[in-house]
Parts: structure tokens; sequence; C-alpha cells
């Protein structure tokens, strides 16, 4: 039951309307539920229209089916009930049709009226007086009732057609299994290979056929519509998430200042280390070493690499020698503060990092009044890291980020390895409403990078992300194919993606891949690095300390979860306390 069908211009004109009595709709009902398309569907940057059919909830309780099909100046628009068990393929071909004589209809309409004699461009033809008349609603309504008919008889007939086949499949079956039950069964004639296979044989081994175009699509709709409710975020997710907001761990209300006998954290760990230093005392190395080798043992149990914790206990004995402390408090304190600046030198290092501003300053160079060309090369961010750590989900989370800051990003399956990478990135694609670039497998990578950056440069695109394939460090001729795509393509910014829980091998990881990306441009350096599954680290988060020190390269996010909207900026304080609890 079609609830509302509306052809209406992109200006915002309604040119026709058709409403079913039957369905009890009023006016009022059948606006809202355009509208509420519009807000939360058509102009919502957000939701994917790659399939032009959303459901929406009107009024809070009444839920609906939208589909519509578009033209560079119309919109058609078919509303009705959430059936789930029923299905109407025919109003997609409806919807294609009505669209196509509607415009012939218009034209003819406004040339029989004497309009646009003199320009006859769509514009006119749909703005005129004549388009939205209650006379040319009333002409083109009969050409529609026609078309409704026939789609739906059409889609009747097939299914009809549909039906009876499968009887007569399932009425032979059953006189087959019939004989067979009176000759017993069947003896299969196995042969040893060297028998002619016929063209017979060969149709009944094929499978690829044995779905309808119909049940193709529809089943990827469904797994489309799964994808997106395992990576979208609800209303109610985003309302109360702001991924400028840094990570914060679970016990850090709890943590206090520290100086308190019964206080959790660093504090408790290091006290009863320092209840010999009392009264005025000239801290010494001998003095510090004991503190000291307990402060490495707790760094290495929290999954920093040993050399960065000796390379932090070295800074606070430096820092601490020949300090006079009066009390334990100040002991305490001195301690806690030596520790902040050291691990808060290596968390922030000397290069700054706004992925946006990048972006928009590389954006607005194309419209400066000193730009050479008006055509600018998009800001590309080449993603990079070993087997299964999360690259492409953690790719397709900075291209929602960047569409959400109103960015126009293209994502470039360079993953021509293993297979169903490409499959998985175009999923995220149509889950977020993106165009991505891919030249299917067994091709090179760089190649493909490069054909995508172009093609990004002449649709407008602002930002590339290019999805690399998953490598182990030591594996060295796809780490020289990675050197390759990051010297010819010449990245805005390599992001490494790493496991927040990695050990001692994440100082290997970093390393080796900062070496290849450099291998052929010294210039060029992993710039960036975003750790995934940092919700599950608890405080074990010694790899930001070590990666960080390693590339000397800024934490850009940190994933806290699978949804789109699960990236946040690392809290340095937050870590801190984590370290030392």
């Amino acid at each position: 039951m079609l609830v509302s069908f509306t052809i209406f211009h992109k200006g915002g004109r309604v040119l026709f309307q058709h409403s079913d009595e039957a369905s009890g709709e009023d006016d009022d009902s059948r606006s809202r539920s355009i509208n509420t398309w519009l807000e939360e569907i058509y102009f919502n940057p957000t939701v994917s229209k790659t399939l032009h059919k959303n459901q929406i909830l009107v009024d809070g309780t009444t839920r609906q089916v939208v589909e519509w099909e578009e033209t560079s100046e119309l919109i058609a628009l078919a509303v009705y009930p959430d059936l789930r068990h029923e299905d109407s393929p025919w109003i997609r071909s409806l919807l294609a049709a009505s669209l196509q004589e509607y415009q012939v209809f218009a034209r003819a309409r406004s040339a029989g009226t004497g309009e646009d004699k003199e320009n006859s461009n769509a514009t006119n033809v749909f703005q005129g007086p004549a388009a939205a008349s209650p006379e040319s609603q009333s002409l083109f309504g009969k050409t529609f009732e026609i078309l409704v008919q026939k789609h739906r008889s059409e889609s009747k007939l097939s299914s009809s057609a549909a039906a009876a086949s499968g009887a007569r499949s399932n009425k032979a079956s059953g006189a087959s299994g019939g004989n067979s039950n009176k000759g017993g069964k069947e003896k299969r004639q196995w042969h040893d290979g060297n028998a002619k296979v016929t063209e017979k044989a060969m149709k009944e081994l094929d499978k690829s056929k044995a779905a309808t175009a119909e049940a193709i699509v529809k089943s990827e709709e469904q797994a489309l519509a799964e994808a997106r409710a395992a990576y979208l975020p609800t209303d109610a997710d985003l309302a109360d998430f702001d991924i400028e907001d840094t990570t914060q761990l679970a016990d850090d209300e709890n943590d206090g200042d520290g100086d308190e006998q019964g206080g959790s954290g660093w504090g408790k760990s290091l006290q009863g280390l320092f209840e010999q230093m009392t009264g005025q005392k000239v801290l010494t190395k001998q003095d510090l070493e004991a503190p000291l080798t307990e402060i490495n043992k707790l760094l290495t149990s929290k999954n920093v690499a040993g050399d960065i914790a000796e390379q932090i206990c070295n800074k606070v004995r430096d820092s601490l020698v020949g300090k006079k402390l009066n009390s334990m408090y100040r002991v305490k304190t001195a301690v806690r503060q030596a520790l902040e600046q050291v691990i808060g030198e290596l968390l922030l290092p000397s290069t700054e990092l706004n992925l946006l501003r990048k972006v928009v300053s590389k954006r607005d160079q194309a419209s400066s009044f000193f730009a050479k060309s008006k055509t600018q090369r998009p800001f590309v961010i080449a993603v990079v890291g070993i087997n299964g750590v999360g690259k492409s989900t953690s790719l397709a989370k900075l291209a929602y980020y960047l569409k959400s800051n109103g960015c126009r990003p293209l994502l470039a399956a360079c993953d021509t390895f293993r297979s169903g990478a490409v499959e998985q990135l175009g999923v995220h694609a149509r889950c977020l409403g993106l165009p991505i670039y891919s030249k299917g497998y067994a091709k090179d990578p760089s190649a493909v990078a490069a054909a995508a950056i172009e093609q990004a440069t002449k649709e407008g695109n602002d930002v590339v992300l290019v999805d690399t394939a998953g490598r182990m460090q030591n594996n060295l001729p796809l780490m020289k194919a990675l050197g390759k795509l990051a010297a010819e393509n010449q990245p805005d910014m390599v992001v490494f993606v790493g496991e927040a829980l990695v050990g001692n091998d994440g100082v290997d990881q970093v390393r080796m891949f900062d070496k290849a990306v450099s291998f052929q441009n010294r210039n060029q350096r992993v710039s960036a690095i975003l750790l995934t599954k940092f919700d599950t680290v608890s405080d074990k988060v010694g790899a930001a300390l070590t990666m960080t020190h390693v590339t000397n390269a800024p934490i850009l996010f940190v994933g806290t979860g699978q949804k789109y909207h699960h990236l946040q900026k690392l809290s340095t304080a937050s870590v801190i306390r984590s370290l030392f609890r």
C-alpha cells in the first residue's frame, strides 16, 4: 500500500503529489513524513544514501519506508508502511518510470502553454506557472495511475511465474522421489576424471546463476543494513560522545592527589621506598637507586619497552639528584612532578598535529588569490601497519570524522593482496556514503593510489585515505613495496596503526615501518600514530610511550570501540595515572 508519492523540484517546489485514501493519512501526516525524511535522511551527512531506501519514524510511533530516485533537478519520493513480511520491488521501477514520464509531460505542457519559448532549459520548465497547476496535477495523475497499475501487475506476474516454477520443480522432484523409492536408491556413477564433461553437466554444476538478481540485491541490502547497525553510531551514541573529549580511564576519579597514606596509585607503591627519607636531606644517586629500580619494573609491567623505561628513570634521576627535601610529602611530590614532566615530554613530541587544520589549509590553497592553479591536489593520508590491527576500520573511522567535519573524503582500496580487502573497504564506503576507488586484486598498490589521487583531484574530493595491505615488519619485499608507494605518491600524512596492547614488539614494528616509508625519500616519515583497542588495555598503556618515543610522532587518536565515532584524543594525565596506579 502506497501512503504517498511526491515529485518535487530540488528548489523546494512540489510538482505532483498522489496519496492513497485507504491509508488513512491526512495532508499533515504526509507532510511530516516528507519533512522527517528530508531532515533525518536526505540532508543528514552521516546517513548513507547509496541505496535510496531508508526507514523513518514519524511522530515517534509510526515506522515507514521511504524510497526515492533523483535527477539533477527532480526527486521522486514514495512512502509506504514498514511491513516486514511484504516486499514491494515494483516501487523502485515506478519511481524511475514516473520521473522519466513527468519530465516528458512537463516539457510538453510548457510548450503547449507557450512558456519558455526563448529559454527551454529544464529549470524553467519545472518552475513555470503551469508546472504545479491543479490542471497539471490532474492530467499527470491519470498517467501516474496507469504507471502504478502497470508496474504493480508486472510485479505480480513475475511473482506468480516464480511461484509456478517452484511448484513445478517441487512436483517433479516429488515424482522423481516416488519412482526412486520403488526402484531403490539410484547407484551413483563415479569416474576416474577422464570422462567427457558434457554441457548439461556443466550447467548443473554452475551455481553462479542460481540466485535471481532480485535475491542478490535483497541479500546485499540485508548485509549493508547489518554493517550499518554494527558501525554507524545512533543518535543516543552521539548524544553522550565528543571526539574532542580525551580518554579517561576507569579509576581516574579515585586517584586523588597521591599524598594520603591510604591512597591508591603510584604514591602507595613508592611510599615504602621513601620512608627513610625524612627531615633535611639532599638526595644522592645512591638514595634514588632502589626506588628507581622499582619504577623501572613498574613501567615495564605496563608494556613500556625496556629501553624507554630506562630513559625515563635516568631523566628522573637527573632531575632529583642534589634536591633538598624537607619531608615525606615533599619527596612524593617531587617524584610525581619529575615523572609527569618526563612522560609528558614523551607523549607530546615536538611535532604538533591538528588533522582538520591541515586538511582545510591545503583545501583553501586552491581558492587563494596567489594560487597558481585552481585544481588543488587533495590531502593524502596513507594508513599502514601489520596484519590484523584494524587498519581498514580505523581508516573508516577517520573518514567518518573528516566527513562529519565538512570534508569530502575518497577511499582508495590499495590493499590488492589480501582476499576480501577491497570488498571490506567497499562495505565501509557504502555505510558512510563515500566514494571508493579500486582496481581489484594483483595490481600495483602505488599505481592504484596514484590513480585514486588523480580521480579525487578531478572530482573535487579534498582528502584521499589510502588503505594499504597489512604486512609484518620483517617481510622485506612488502616493506619495499610500501616504500615505493610512499615515494611515488608523497602522502601528506602517514598514519601507523598499532594495537594499544602491544609490548616490546611495538618498538620493532614502528621503527621498521618508519624506515620503510623513508627508504626512498628521507623526508617521508611516519607522521602520526593511531592506537586501536585502547578500551581494552586497563592500565597497560605503555605502548603509547614506546611508539611516540621511537618516531617522535604524536598520537593522532585512540580507538575505543567498534563504531565509527569511537575515536578519542589521548589524555596525557590519564596515561600517567594509569602507569602508576
